[in-house]
């Protein structure tokens, strides 16, 4: 049976993962929101471990939003890009979570430690990144 440490340990780490997903994948801002009192310096290195950790990992994987919201959310962004004419950060931070997705790989099989892409989900990846792509070449 887990001790009351290990589980509000556990739970710190699931914090964490939302965190670091929820805002663009910035470790020491995640840490920042689960653990306030820690020195910067610390926070740095805190989140640097985490990120390290299989269970941590596995969490902000669970975390990443799907294919088809990722898709929903690019071509929202593309629409904006086209009005505005410019690249915003969100489609940046679209594009590292279609990295974290096992995105703009040349591999036939796309891997991860806790994550194998089905070729349906591969070839999803590979039309994100032609549409983001296509706006590059625009801006």
């Amino acid at each position: 049976m887990p001790t009351t440490s290990q589980l509000a340990q556990d739970l710190g780490y699931k914090r964490f993962a939302k965190e670091y997903v929820r805002n663009g994948f910035n470790g020491t801002q995640a840490v920042k929101e689960v653990w306030p009192r820690i020195s910067e310096p610390a926070m740095r290195v805190k989140a640097s471990r985490l990120i390290t950790k299989d269970n941590v990992v596995s969490e902000v994987l669970r975390n990443l939003p799907s294919l088809d919201s990722l898709a929903d959310d690019l071509e929202l962004a593309k629409q904006l890009t086209l009005k505005k004419g410019d690249f915003p950060n969100h489609l940046r931070a679209l594009e590292d979570q279609v990295k974290m997705h096992g995105g703009f790989k040349e591999n036939k099989e796309v891997t991860h430690k806790h994550h194998l892409m089905k070729p349906q989900e591969q070839q999803e990846v590979i039309d994100l990144k032609a549409n983001m792509l296509e706006i590059e070449d625009v801006t």
